[in-house]
């Protein structure tokens, strides 16, 4: 529902939906926010449940703030990147 490629100061958040398949294991991935100028601006830890026959997908989201995609010095225009990265058991930030 109104997915778009292009932001401004008018909207409220960013939200980046993912889908995984073939999870084997219960694990945790990081979603990694990089403004235009590649500097990580917010990070976030989610759990990803493993899939099965009756869920052959997972899905997860992260969600970032117009807020406080503003308090970034300056008005910052460009591509903002977000790298998905499994996290090591046992590693939590």
């Amino acid at each position: 529902m109104n997915i778009k490629k292009v932001f401004s100061e008018v909207d409220d958040f960013i939200i980046v939906w993912c889908q995984a398949k073939n999870i084997k294991k219960e694990s945790q991935v990081s979603m990694e926010w990089y403004n235009p100028e590649g500097k990580l601006v917010f990070t976030i830890n989610i759990d990803v449940k493993p899939t099965n026959q009756e869920h052959p997908y997972r899905y997860f989201w992260s969600v970032m703030r117009y807020n406080f995609i503003n308090t970034v010095k300056g008005k910052v225009f460009g591509v903002w990147k977000v790298k998905i990265k499994p996290l090591k058991k046992g590693v939590r930030k």
